[in-house]
């Protein structure tokens, strides 16, 4: 087993908007409820549990081997913190929520039962909606739910993927999570400008911190590829951005 370095991240989505499909006030509208979830849960406990410690937190909506990654430390697990927030933000006794997940996918199913045990601590209780993919994908484009399971690896060696995706509103909405900073909007379109390196180098460690303070993701890890091979393969390479080069392979006999 080799382990290769990765651009993937796992993590919730959540909707910000104000409302929901069925017309109900939406809590995760508000960033302090948002917060909150983030230091409910304890990273490293679903990292040892679901990745077998392989794992480390995400610290930044991109990975750490992503270019012009500006990372810092997120969201501690504080639960005393959490309950504060929900607080603040006119939830003292916490609330109901739903999150869907894709049908038997072992890892989500895993990442949620842990999520909902820690969300009650705060007295969140979470209800895990298992479907199918397309299902899944019809609501995540219908804008149509509250929270979801996601993955996300990178195809292009550069920052302005991922974050088009997840903090440009104009794009999808943001993950189709209606979360939008009208600033990072504004950053992100002159990065698409910027030749300076510099200069993009802090556009991007703006929208990183920007959108970590805002959480329209649960943050959870980012974890490498394991590869499993024979002794007598020889010259495999997986490229960070998921490609298996076998170009090179041999089987010695």
């Amino acid at each position: 087993m080799e382990l290769w370095p990765s651009t993937r991240v796992a993590y919730l989505t959540l909707f910000c908007g104000t409302t929901l499909k069925d017309g109900k006030s939406n809590p995760l509208s508000n960033p302090k409820v948002r917060q909150a979830l983030n230091y409910a849960v304890n990273k490293d406990a679903v990292i040892q549990i679901v990745t077998l410690g392989l794992g480390k937190p995400m610290r930044s909506f991109m990975s750490s081997t992503t270019p012009l990654f500006a990372g810092q430390d997120l969201y501690k697990y504080d639960p005393a913190k959490a309950r504060a927030l929900l607080t603040e933000a006119g939830f003292p006794n916490g609330f109901e929520t739903a999150v869907y997940s894709l049908s038997g996918n072992a890892d989500q199913a895993s990442i949620l039962a842990i999520v909902q045990q820690m969300f009650g601590q705060i007295g969140v209780k979470l209800r895990i909606d298992q479907v199918d993919n397309p299902t899944l994908t019809a609501r995540y484009r219908e804008e149509n739910f509250q929270m979801r399971t996601a993955a996300w690896t990178n195809d292009i060696a550069d920052p302005s993927q991922i974050t088009s995706y997840f903090a440009f509103y104009p794009n999808i909405h943001s993950l189709h999570s209606q979360w939008q900073n009208t600033k990072v909007d504004e950053l992100y379109t002159k990065s698409q400008q910027e030749t300076e390196p510099k200069a993009r180098l802090a556009q991007y460690k703006e929208i990183q911190e920007r959108y970590s303070d805002a959480a329209p993701i649960l943050f959870l890890y980012e974890t490498p590829y394991p590869v499993a091979f024979r002794k007598n393969v020889k010259g495999f390479v997986q490229l960070p951005l998921g490609n298996n080069l076998f170009e090179a392979v041999t089987v010695e006999r």
